[in-house]
Order: structure tokens, then C-alpha cells, then sequence
């Protein structure tokens, strides 16, 4: 909701929840990516964490998680740092005409969910 609608949330209790997750041992890879990704929205310095994220587990992510985090570079002004991200994809994202979607994961509703992202990040 921070990315697409700020107006319709309170940032304070945002910002404390997805703090609240990052700080949770337990809390997914997705839990994580996305609450970097509210913080980014949220104008919090967290430009480095993603940066890190990124450097050390970026083996390990997702192609949608990859994206989701480049959005947050986005999101804080590194567009040089998003573009990156969207690059590492290469031949996974596809042209056909005038739609474009990104290729990678099994399943079509990882196809839609990396394709969402990518939408994001663009």
C-alpha cells in the first residue's frame, strides 16, 4: 500500500510494523523483500539493506523478490541500482508485440507474480 496508495495508510505504524518484521527472526525471504520495499516507499534509509540483501542472498531470491527490491532502489532515488536488477533478468523478460512479461518460474502464477513486479519496478 506504501508503493501505490501512501495516502490511505498511517506511515508511522507502517514503518513500525515492517520494522517489527525485519526484526523477527522468523519472518520469510517475502516478509523481508516486502517490508524493505514499504520502508523504500516510506522514504526510510534503507537504501543500503537493500543494497546488501541483494549482494548477499541475490543467489538465493526469486526473480520477483530480485524485482520487488529493485523497486525499493527505485523508490529511493537508485534507478541506476533498479535498472541493474531489471537487467540481471536478461533473457527473462520477453517481447511479444506490444506485451511484454517476465518468462522465469514454473508455474503461470509465478509468471504473473514476476511479471507484477517487473510492472512495478518499470
Amino acid at each position: 500500500m506504501l508503493v501505490v496508495a501512501p495516502e490511505l495508510i498511517n506511515k508511522a505504524d507502517a514503518v513500525a510494523f515492517l520494522r517489527g518484521k525485519l526484526a523477527d527472526a522468523a519472518s520469510t525471504p517475502d516478509e523481508r523483500v516486502m517490508s524493505y520495499l514499504g520502508l523504500a516507499a516510506a522514504g526510510e534509509p534503507v537504501l543500503l539493506d537493500i543494497t546488501r540483501m541483494l549482494e548477499r542472498e541475490g543467489d538465493s531470491l526469486t526473480p520477483a523478490q530480485k524485482l520487488y527490491l529493485g523497486a525499493g532502489l527505485a523508490q529511493l532515488g537508485d534507478f541506476t541500482g533498479a535498472d541493474a536488477v531489471y537487467e540481471s533478468l536478461g533473457g527473462q523478460l520477453v517481447s511479444e508485440g506490444t506485451v511484454k512479461y517476465v518468462e522465469a518460474g514454473g508455474s503461470l502464477d509465478d509468471r504473473i507474480q514476476n511479471t507484477a513486479a517487473a510492472l512495478l519496478l518499470t
